[in-house]
């Protein structure tokens, strides 16, 4: 019996449990539970007032707050504590407590693969088709969004394209971050953390009343790595380290009438590292060394230039909430900024070959305006009208190649961005619990490329002397209408099956980092779920279960050209298959977060794509990916975090354990660099005196040392380079709560 068969049987047989579980829940509430009104049992028994139960998870995934298991849509929700807990301490840690999210550092941007969908892109104008918003907020920067998360109420993840609610660029997903809210009573928490490599670790809270109405609240993280992953060889200089990591976050609160709420939020980031430090492939040939074969260096390398990566981000936002009678009514306009300058050793090589040094930009507006109905309605409603307004580019771009004698670089290239968008979505109970519900979003994007420059002069010359080559204007309109569909049926308190087909596409747009070279059309998402919710065991154990099935269109995917990476379409791909997500209260005080997710995310047709030799060293030529497996999309992921605590006579223990297992990903759409298998572990005790407030936690991450690819790809002339995840650390953390 072949793969795809025992792939398929499994998507049919998870699709017939899920069918199997809601009768059987069905049968043992019997008709009595039948026949009570799905609006009259919504909120009736909240999971907190169950006796030692799990606590009813309150999501917004469709733009309202709902208990989390009454919404048709595959949703993993992982409150702050919960994240603490099970060691999740930044967005690259999340994968943990949702083993179908893979999150990477990839040349200090954010990248995302949810259920297998996902993108490696880099460069200005390239976005995640994984949505992240934060506080209601978009960003759609990846050079800006890798957080830390010392402030956080609570982390969803919605699975599949969601494209209606929220629409551009949510083709494989959306990760929602909900900040605390400030209260009137004063609160805080300071935190102190020395971990391996020479990392120290600063955190505080502060949170409190100004006025009888007004509230704020203020968080500060701040990091350094003294010591690197792994050293240049070449230089000896340390790699992987951190001179700084500060990030400022504030929210004030301003409740003016019982009615209206204003929520002011303004944050602050500025980073300097060299986790941009990349090496040749161990086991490759470089085109500049042909025949010999590159050594592994581990965490090390092996370049003359040192790399470089800087970030200054900062942002705002205001949020006005207004109740008028029975309708809730939401303006949320928000103005973002990013300056990152990144740059490295291309060849990977301790001679001078080629190196880079980009300097990019990235500007946003954002205004949404929404509308809502009340939740006890029998018909819900949701409406809104979205603008997005961006710039990104490059201002300079310097690409040094030795080895030709030349510098070739892009004084300024740019790009604007205009999207509109106007969405409504209604839930209707068209019998006795059961919900249909319909929506459909339009959007019009406009895209234009200008003031482009190509500069080429010779290497100890001056910059007089150079050519310059002025790329013409170019522009694009798309427009996309993405929609959704789900029936969804309440068989009793205890279980909800659904139904579902939605779409999602990713805007179109130009290669900054190669001017000249084509556009690239928008990608599309066509996606098809079943779905069971259950709450088990007088609500001790919550276990959902989705079957899926993907179609995709024109994926965007990264390619090299020369020595400048860009992005081209992939004409099709499919994903089928199956994730699952349990957490249970085995007893007082010990609970279990679990998940499981298997996938087929595969090429179904490829032509003309970037092909690789499998050692590298030659140039890459013309071929087809059909049958290659999507970039950084895996088959299998498990994930378990067990947390037990207890009371003991000086206070309070809380321990830790979790286990994450990859089964292995390709870096990129030639599948020639492969990052195998892997499994890793964490643990983390933390004791608390008595009446609480102060507490020391020990941790350690990555227990089993696994060296994990972030980044792969091969050049145009046919060098492989690849850069690396964290190594294991330990750490200990004091802190005071109060």
């Amino acid at each position: 019996m072949t793969n795809t068969t025992h792939r398929i049987l499994l998507t049919v047989g998870a699709c017939a449990f899920a069918l199997w579980g809601a009768a059987a829940a069905a049968e043992v509430e019997g008709a009595a539970a039948q026949a009570t009104p799905a609006s009259a049992r919504e909120d009736a028994k909240p999971l907190a007032s169950y006796s030692g139960g799990l606590e009813e998870v309150v999501v917004t995934a469709q733009k309202r707050s709902e208990n989390m298991q009454n919404v048709p849509i595959a949703v993993s929700a992982v409150s702050g504590s919960q994240l603490e807990s099970i060691g999740v301490r930044a967005l690259s840690d999340l994968n943990i407590a949702v083993p179908s999210l893979n999150v990477t550092n990839t040349y200090g941007r954010l990248t995302l693969s949810l259920r297998g969908i996902g993108s490696s892109n880099v460069g200005p104008g390239a976005e995640n088709p994984i949505a992240l918003y934060i506080d209601g907020v978009y960003y759609a920067s990846t050079t800006a969004s890798l957080l830390s998360l010392n402030n956080i109420e609570h982390v969803e993840v919605l699975k599949g394209p969601q494209g209606t609610l929220f629409g551009r660029n949510a083709t494989g997903g959306l990760i929602q971050v909900v900040t605390k809210d400030p209260t009137s009573t004063g609160s805080g928490s300071l935190a102190l953390t020395y971990a391996s490599y020479d990392t120290q670790i600063g955190s505080a809270y502060l949170a409190g009343g100004i006025t009888d109405n007004l509230a704020a609240n203020i968080a500060v993280y701040a990091k350094r790595q003294g010591e690197g992953w792994g050293v240049d060889r070449a230089t000896g200089s340390q790699v992987d380290n951190v001179d700084h990591d500060i990030s400022v976050r504030s929210k004030w609160v301003l409740t003016a009438m019982e009615q209206t709420k204003l929520t002011l939020i303004g944050d602050y980031e500025t980073v300097r590292d060299t986790m941009l430090t990349s090496a040749i492939r161990g086991g490759s040939i470089s085109p500049f060394v042909p025949g010999v074969i590159q050594p592994d260096l581990g965490n090390d390398n092996n370049n003359d230039f040192e790399s470089v990566h800087s970030i200054d981000a900062r942002g705002a936002s205001l949020r006005w909430d207004q109740k008028v009678g029975e309708l809730k009514f939401a303006s949320i306009s928000a103005y973002r900024s990013a300056n990152t300058v990144y740059g490295g050793d291309i060849d990977g090589l301790p001679t001078p070959h080629s190196s880079f040094v980009w300097s990019q930009y990235d500007r946003q507006f954002t205004q949404e305006l929404q509308l809502g109905s009340d939740i006890s309605d029998r018909f819900k409603w949701t409406t809104g009208l979205y603008y997005y307004q961006g710039t990104t580019g490059l201002d300079p771009s310097i690409i040094t190649l030795p080895y030709a004698g030349i510098h070739f670089d892009y004084p300024t290239s740019k790009e604007s961005i205009e999207s509109e968008a106007a969405y409504l979505q209604g839930t209707y109970e068209i019998f006795d619990a059961t919900n249909l519900t319909l929506g459909g979003r339009y959007t019009r994007e406009v895209r234009n490329e200008y003031d482009e420059v190509i500069r080429i002069y010779a290497i100890g010359a001056p910059i007089s002397t150079a050519t310059y080559t002025y790329v013409p204007p170019d522009s694009r309109n798309y427009y996309n209408f993405s929609y959704r569909a789900s029936l969804d049926h309440r068989f009793s308190d205890q279980a909800m099956v659904y139904v579902s087909y939605n779409t999602g596409f990713k805007a179109g747009g130009f290669n900054l980092g190669a001017p000249g070279t084509p556009a690239y059309n928008p990608e599309k998402l066509n996606a098809a779920e079943i779905g069971l919710k259950t709450d088990l065991f007088d609500r001790h154990a919550r276990f959902n279960v989705a079957a899926f099935y993907y179609t995709y269109d024109d994926i965007q995917v990264q390619s090299y050209t020369n020595v400048s990476i860009i992005t081209v379409n992939g004409a099709k791909a499919r994903s089928y298959g199956v994730d699952a997500d349990m957490t249970a209260m085995l007893a007082p005080g010990l609970q279990l977060i679990t998940g499981v997710t298997v996938d087929n995310p595969t090429f179904t047709s490829f032509p003309g794509c970037t092909d690789a030799a499998p050692q590298g060293g030659v140039a890459l030529f013309p071929g087809s990916c059909a049958g290659n497996r999507l970039p950084t999309a895996t088959k299998v992921t498990f994930s378990a975090a067990l947390d037990y605590a207890f009371a003991i006579a000086g206070g309070s223990l809380d321990l830790n354990g979790n286990a994450y297992y990859n089964g292995g990903y390709y870096t990129d759409v030639a599948n020639v660099i492969r990052q195998p298998s892997y499994t890793k572990v964490g643990v983390s005790a933390r004791w608390t005196a008595p009446g609480g407030g102060f507490s020391v936690r020990a941790y350690g991450t990555n227990l089993t040392d696994k060296r994990v690819l972030t980044y792969g790809d091969s050049q145009g002339v046919g060098t492989q380079l690849v850069n690396y995840g964290e190594p294991r650390t330990y750490g200990l953390t004091v802190a005071y709560d109060f």
